[in-house]
């Protein structure tokens, strides 16, 4: 007997951020707590979904030598990656306590009218972390 399992689309950006943001960011964060040092470019490539050419680009344009936590997360600023866009969003915005709408519809790539009506149903105003995965939640998927 096989094992029968059922995929479905994820009704909110929750689910979606639950499924799919929230391992990578998860599986990046031990990563770097565990790995080896100097970093080989195809443990990075592997977690980034970058191409190996990619980081060698990235490194030569931003003159890294060799890979260390640090330069990872140069090398994640600058990868092509979706993980690598949502990171690089995040630093454009300062990475703030509260959000707006106008953030987390660019960070996430999620359309701000979306973002807003989230808000606006739930009555909130300002966006934190504890406060994001309900608007997520309001947010279709």
């Amino acid at each position: 007997m096989g094992l029968n399992i059922e995929l479905r689309s994820p009704k909110n950006f929750l689910e979606t951020y639950e499924f799919n943001i929230a391992p990578k960011l998860k599986e990046i964060d031990v990563f770097l707590k565990s790995v080896d040092l100097p970093i080989h470019i195809s443990k990075i490539a592997n977690i980034l979904y970058i191409t190996e050419e990619e980081i060698k680009n990235i490194m030569r344009q931003e003159r890294i030598d060799e890979i260390n936590p640090i330069t990872f997360f140069i090398i994640m600023k600058n990868g092509s990656s979706n993980i690598c866009r949502l990171f690089k969003r995040e630093l454009e915005c300062g990475t703030p306590y509260i959000y707006t709408p106008k953030d987390i519809s660019y960070i996430y790539d999620i359309r701000i009218e979306k973002v807003e009506k989230a808000c606006k149903v739930l009555g909130i105003h300002d966006i934190t972390p504890r406060t994001l995965p309900l608007i997520f939640s309001k947010i279709p998927a």
